[in-house]
Protein backbone atom coordinates (compact mmCIF):
# COMPACT_ATOMS: atom_id res chain seq x y z
CA UNK A 1 0.00 0.00 0.00
CA UNK A 2 2.71 2.45 0.98
CA UNK A 3 4.50 2.06 -2.34
CA UNK A 4 1.24 2.57 -4.24
CA UNK A 5 0.49 5.73 -2.27
CA UNK A 6 3.99 7.10 -2.86
CA UNK A 7 3.74 6.42 -6.61
CA UNK A 8 0.29 8.04 -6.72
CA UNK A 9 1.66 11.16 -5.01
CA UNK A 10 4.53 11.24 -7.52
CA UNK A 11 1.87 11.25 -10.28
CA UNK A 12 3.10 7.87 -11.50
CA UNK A 13 -0.45 6.62 -11.71
CA UNK A 14 0.07 3.49 -13.80
CA UNK A 15 2.77 2.22 -11.45
CA UNK A 16 0.58 3.14 -8.48
CA UNK A 17 -2.30 1.15 -9.97
CA UNK A 18 -0.03 -1.88 -10.37
CA UNK A 19 1.40 -1.67 -6.83
CA UNK A 20 -2.03 -1.20 -5.25
CA UNK A 21 -3.43 -4.12 -7.19
CA UNK A 22 -1.05 -6.43 -5.32
CA UNK A 23 -2.50 -5.25 -2.00
CA UNK A 24 -6.04 -5.50 -3.39
CA UNK A 25 -5.61 -9.18 -4.29
CA UNK A 26 -4.99 -10.16 -0.67
CA UNK A 27 -7.39 -7.70 0.98
CA UNK A 28 -10.86 -8.64 2.16
CA UNK A 29 -14.15 -6.85 2.79
CA UNK A 30 -14.23 -3.09 3.19
CA UNK A 31 -10.44 -2.83 2.92
CA UNK A 32 -10.68 -4.40 -0.54
CA UNK A 33 -13.32 -1.83 -1.59
CA UNK A 34 -11.16 1.01 -0.24
CA UNK A 35 -8.12 -0.14 -2.20
CA UNK A 36 -10.19 -0.63 -5.33
CA UNK A 37 -11.49 2.94 -5.13
CA UNK A 38 -7.88 4.20 -4.99
CA UNK A 39 -6.94 1.92 -7.91
CA UNK A 40 -9.84 3.32 -9.93
CA UNK A 41 -8.75 6.86 -9.10
CA UNK A 42 -5.21 6.10 -10.27
CA UNK A 43 -6.61 4.53 -13.46
CA UNK A 44 -8.72 7.65 -14.05
CA UNK A 45 -5.64 9.84 -13.76
CA UNK A 46 -3.78 7.62 -16.25
CA UNK A 47 -6.44 8.54 -18.78
CA UNK A 48 -6.28 12.20 -17.78
CA UNK A 49 -2.52 12.19 -18.43
CA UNK A 50 -3.25 10.78 -21.89
CA UNK A 51 -5.65 13.66 -22.60
CA UNK A 52 -8.75 11.48 -22.21
CA UNK A 53 -10.71 13.63 -19.77
CA UNK A 54 -14.13 12.08 -20.48
CA UNK A 55 -12.79 8.59 -19.77
CA UNK A 56 -11.14 9.96 -16.61
CA UNK A 57 -14.44 11.35 -15.35
CA UNK A 58 -16.25 8.12 -16.17
CA UNK A 59 -13.76 6.08 -14.15
CA UNK A 60 -13.95 8.64 -11.31
CA UNK A 61 -17.69 7.93 -11.13
CA UNK A 62 -16.90 4.24 -10.67
CA UNK A 63 -14.40 5.15 -7.93
CA UNK A 64 -17.05 7.23 -6.15
CA UNK A 65 -19.56 4.38 -6.37
CA UNK A 66 -17.03 1.98 -4.84
CA UNK A 67 -16.24 4.54 -2.12
CA UNK A 68 -19.87 4.57 -1.02
CA UNK A 69 -19.22 1.11 0.46
CA UNK A 70 -16.34 2.39 2.62
CA UNK A 71 -16.61 4.44 5.81
CA UNK A 72 -12.90 4.68 6.65
CA UNK A 73 -9.51 3.42 5.62
CA UNK A 74 -6.65 2.74 8.02
CA UNK A 75 -3.92 3.84 5.62
CA UNK A 76 -5.17 6.99 3.89
CA UNK A 77 -7.40 9.92 4.80
CA UNK A 78 -10.47 8.56 3.03
CA UNK A 79 -12.56 11.68 3.72
CA UNK A 80 -10.00 13.78 1.84
CA UNK A 81 -10.01 11.32 -1.07
CA UNK A 82 -13.80 11.44 -1.20
CA UNK A 83 -13.86 15.27 -1.10
CA UNK A 84 -11.35 15.45 -3.95
CA UNK A 85 -13.29 13.01 -6.14
CA UNK A 86 -16.60 14.73 -5.39
CA UNK A 87 -15.05 18.09 -6.25
CA UNK A 88 -13.80 16.78 -9.58
CA UNK A 89 -17.12 15.17 -10.48
CA UNK A 90 -19.23 18.12 -9.31
CA UNK A 91 -17.16 20.62 -11.31
CA UNK A 92 -16.37 18.23 -14.19
CA UNK A 93 -12.87 19.70 -14.05
CA UNK A 94 -10.05 17.27 -13.36
CA UNK A 95 -7.44 18.37 -10.88
CA UNK A 96 -4.66 16.11 -9.69
CA UNK A 97 -4.31 15.71 -5.94
CA UNK A 98 -2.22 13.82 -3.44
CA UNK A 99 -3.34 11.06 -1.12
CA UNK A 100 -3.01 11.95 2.54
CA UNK A 101 -1.88 9.50 5.18
CA UNK A 102 -4.64 8.66 7.66
CA UNK A 103 -4.57 10.24 11.11
CA UNK A 104 -6.85 7.51 12.51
Amino acid sequence: MEEGIQLFNEERFWESHEALEQAWHIAKGVERDAIQSIILTAAAFVHYQKGEEEICLSIMKRARAKMSLVKACEVIDFDSLERNINGILDSEKVQLFKLRISRV
